[in-house]
């Protein structure tokens, strides 16, 4: 309930707010980095370049999107 409130105040400020729901299947390169913030520590990690264990999922993603 108080991620649901924390989303209501969110969307209730002046901002221009859209919401998109992607299936994890269509975006596993972010899924991926997801579940690599939630098994480290709670901080803020700034990525210069993709993570090795990304860089993978994001050949498969291009490929997939050049191909559609």
């Amino acid at each position: 309930m108080v991620k649901l409130r924390l989303i209501h105040n969110i969307l209730n400020r002046e901002w221009k707010v859209h919401i998109r729901c992607v299936p994890r299947s269509q975006n596993v390169v972010v899924d991926h980095i997801a579940r690599l913030a939630v098994s480290g520590p709670p901080n803020l990690v700034v990525f210069e370049e993709p993570p090795i264990s990304v860089q993978g999922l994001l050949l498969v993603n291009k490929r997939s999107f050049h191909s559609s």
